[in-house]
């Protein structure tokens, strides 16, 4: 079975490392730039608050 999406992010990534001559400071700069421009496209993983476990309290034994 031939993973057609996956050929495709792999193509895409190997097109743009080669326009970045393999350079991973000019790859970054590259995306960042990308980035910047399509702010709108981004999803923003703002932290959440996350709530500690409820501990259930454990039946006593009757005495």
């Amino acid at each position: 079975m031939k993973h057609e999406i996956l050929e495709e992010v792999w193509r895409v990534r190997d097109q743009i490392s080669a326009e970045c001559g393999y350079d991973v400071h000019r790859l970054f700069k590259h995306l960042k730039a990308l980035e910047a421009q399509h702010k709108d496209r981004l999803v923003s993983f703002a932290p959440r608050k996350i709530n500690p476990p409820v501990r259930k309290k454990r039946p006593t034994a009757p005495a």
